[in-house]
């Protein structure tokens, strides 16, 4: 179960790290 959460909460930062980079790279294009 500890292995279960620690893995999501992985995925959950690198998707929200994937966002705000798809974030500033589409701030800085425009």
């Amino acid at each position: 179960m500890q292995q279960y959460v620690l893995e999501q909460d992985g995925i959950e930062c690198a998707a929200t790290m994937f966002f705000i980079y798809s974030f500033y790279t589409f701030y800085f294009l425009t």
